[in-house]
């Protein structure tokens, strides 16, 4: 009685608690059953019927509230949850880019072409933002670890920054890991003030938008570079990238591939391809290399964009280029 005074419950709980203890041996809940008793094969049809008919989308309560409708038995939601997980197969939403008749056209065509393509002497370049902390995904947490909860100042507006990436397919023949580079988009930045971060008249790097001209900049200067330093033996590299318009505005492809005849200091000539229109399947980055990236830099704790920059470039430095070969 006193327990039960001290702890705010009545004496019956106190006594199935007991009762509990005597019977079971310690006070764990039971485990429950995944399929309900009152889920009989009708009861089961509808589920089936209501899913269908709203292609899986509801949650476990609308459930519980068209399974009354249509069958006059209550089922509580937890019980619907548990069996659902239990017996059907809960998948996350996923979208896939819309494809007119000119598009999936110019994808046949680029298929054909390359059918018989061993994508030696290719490179593939594209963009890809970083984020300093990314809100999702799941923890696995040991009974008695607390989760720590990371502190931003808003979870809409995370630090970020754009890099340039261009990779290939490796060639142990001429000792080439297939990694051409990557290199962050942004612009040199003097400061105007003093603060926290920098002290005025402080020259940093500011991201910037990849926009026609800064594109040109960067595939002359850096990556055309890369690629003459790095696959000096070929006679033609490919350059595949998107139709986005900082790759394609302003007859920019014409340009670059006018540049990428100039050799000067020897080297492959570089041509460039624009790969079709909502394809990122056909380009290495979007397919592989970027999920990879982004699994190894999320898990490497960072509290400045600095120490960021320099875990994607890490990462990209010790990626396997064993691994970038099954990619590709």
């Amino acid at each position: 009685a006193e327990l039960c005074v001290k702890w705010g419950v009545a004496n019956s709980f106190f006594c199935e608690l007991k009762k509990k203890m005597d019977r079971c041996g310690n006070l764990a809940p039971l485990p429950h059953k995944c399929k309900p008793r009152k889920l009989t094969p009708t009861k089961l049809k509808a589920l089936d019927e209501y899913a269908r008919a709203n292609n899986g989308d509801f949650t476990y309560q609308e459930l519980s509230d068209a399974l009354f409708e249509k069958t006059g038995t209550r089922i509580s939601a937890v019980h619907l949850m548990r069996y659902v997980k239990a017996e059907w197969r809960v998948v996350a939403k996923r979208t896939k880019p819309m494809l007119n008749e000119k598009q999936r056209a110019w994808r046949l065509k680029f298929a054909k072409a390359h059918r018989r393509n061993a994508w030696e002497n290719w490179v593939d370049i594209d963009e890809k933002w970083f984020y300093l902390w990314v809100n999702k995904g799941t923890l696995k947490l040991p009974p008695g670890y607390e989760q720590v909860r990371k502190v931003l100042a808003s979870k809409r507006f995370i630090p970020k920054v754009m890099f340039l990436s261009a990779i290939a397919r490796p060639d142990p023949a001429h000792n080439f890991s297939g990694k051409v580079g990557i290199w962050r988009v942004a612009d040199p930045y003097t400061a105007k003030n003093t603060s926290k971060n920098y002290e005025k008249g402080e020259v940093y790097l500011k991201d910037a938008t990849m926009t026609a001209e800064k594109f040109r900049k960067m595939m002359t200067g850096l990556v055309f570079k890369s690629i003459r330093e790095k696959m000096p033996w070929a006679d033609v590299v490919k350059v595949q990238m998107d139709g986005a318009p900082g790759h394609t505005g302003k007859e920019t492809p014409k340009i670059l591939n006018k540049a990428g005849k100039i050799c000067r200091h020897g080297g492959p000539i570089i041509e460039l391809i624009t790969q079709p229109s909502n394809s990122p399947d056909l380009n290495v980055n979007d397919l592989g290399f970027f999920p990879s990236m982004s699994s190894r830099v999320s898990k490497i704790k960072t509290r400045k964009i600095e120490e960021l920059v320099g875990q994607v470039n890490k990462c990209f430095t010790d990626y396997d280029s064993g691994t970038l070969a099954c990619r590709l």
